[in-house]
Parts: structure tokens; sequence; C-alpha cells
């Protein structure tokens, strides 16, 4: 355990796509998403403490299909690359699965992956130093995590609870995985549109956050302050009928 704390986290999520393709023969983006869903399932596999993803009555990463492509998993997880992974991770933190992303070349226009150094300043422009009275923290457009994660990391110690909205299904998947394994304090993500958030309905205290750190989300148009387009067409039809 000591020597794989030396290794490069992000090397070793490397022969992790590497093992996926060869076994797989997958594009980019596809390896990519079933190297977050293998991860994930490692993390459930092997009692990585979940309880800070527990702020609602929902068990964590529920809808995760562990037995998905199972042979893939035992293949690699016999290699030890999960285990290796996790350890070099948590002895130096950081968003590796979305660097491994933008390597890829797999972010998309509108999609920003902010640089660690930027994201440190920002935080400890946001707080100037560690907050003593208890704060939430949001980030509206969460990606990986990289911003909630850092702050986790930065002020272990403080009272924070942070709250993350990622519209993409994929990079909502990747910021789970990388809260189970370095936030240090409660949280909850959703897969939701910002922009259509009520915001009398969707404060820190209400029963939004409850459908939070689900590997399926569920539909929280219910949230919304207006119906969606396609479900404005849908209604729209079906009242013509």
């Amino acid at each position: 355990m000591k020597k794989y704390a030396k290794s490069p986290p992000k090397g070793l999520l490397n022969n992790i796509l590497l093992e996926i393709r060869t076994k797989k023969h997958f594009g980019n983006f596809r390896t990519w998403e079933f190297l977050v869903e293998l991860l994930a399932q490692w993390i459930v596999l092997n009692d990585v403490d979940l309880t800070l993803a527990s702020m609602g009555p929902i068990k964590p990463f529920q809808g995760l299909d562990m037995k998905h492509h199972r042979d893939l998993f035992d293949h690699i997880d016999k290699l030890d690359l999960f285990r290796h992974y996790y350890v070099a991770a948590k002895k130096k933190p950081w968003d590796y699965i979305g660097e491994v992303y933008q390597d890829l070349r797999l972010v998309s226009p509108g999609q920003n992956m902010t640089p660690k150094g930027l994201v440190d300043m920002m935080i400890q422009m946001t707080y100037g130093g560690a907050p003593k009275k208890f704060s939430t923290q949001l980030d509206p457009c969460v990606g990986t995590g990289r911003f909630l994660i850092e702050a986790s990391i930065m002020y272990p110690e403080a009272p924070l609870v942070l709250f993350g909205i990622e519209i993409n299904l994929a990079l909502y998947r990747a910021c789970l995985v990388n809260m189970a394994m370095f936030s240090n304090h409660a949280y909850s993500i959703i897969c939701a549109n910002t922009l259509r958030l009520d915001v009398d309905k969707s404060g820190p205290s209400s029963k939004l956050w409850d459908l939070g750190n689900r590997w399926d989300p569920p539909d929280v148009a219910a949230f919304y302050w207006k119906p969606t387009p396609i479900l404005q067409q849908y209604m729209k039809m079906h009242k013509t009928k």
C-alpha cells in the first residue's frame, strides 16, 4: 500500500482505460464512461465510506448495475488497478477523472474544465480562510466536481455542506465518484438544468436535495419554474387528441 501511494494517479487511470480498450474496443467517450462506472462499482464493493452522501433517505449510487460488464470489472480488479488508483489518489486528491476527460479531447463547446490553480485561488478568494460558521457551497455547473472537492480538501474541518448541479449525465456520474472518494463533508449532487430550477423550490433545505447522489437520477421537473420545451410540446399534443 505504501508503494501504491507513490504512483501517479492519472497514469493509473490511463492503465485502466487501456484495459477497457483492449477488452471492449470502445471509442474514447464510451471508454471513459466505463472507467467511471467501474470505479463506482469498486467503491460500492470495497467498503468506501459513503455516509457523507446519505443526506436524504436515498441510498447513494442507487441504480448502479453491479452486474454490468462484471467480467471486465473482475479482470481489472485482479490486476489491483482500482485499489492502486484509490490509494494513490487519496494520497494526492484531485479531479484526475476530469483531467483524463480533457486528455481524451472529450470537452465539448460550452464545457470548461477549470485548472487547479484557478480553482484553488477562487476558493481562497471566496472564503478568505477556513469558514468558522456553518456554510453551504453550491456549484450550479459542477461538472466533475473539482470546485467542491477542492473546497472540501482545503478546509476539511470547516462546517460545510456541499451542493452541485450538473445537466450532463456522464459528468454528473463522474462527480459522484469524485465526491465519494474525496469529500470530507456532507454533499448532494443532482442531475438537472440549473437555469430551470425554481429558486423558491430548490433551496438548501428543500426536498430536491433528497433526490441527489443517485446513479440513475430521477426526474426533477417538479422543481422547475416552467416545464421543459419537450414536455410542453407533449402536453399540447396530448390535449389535441
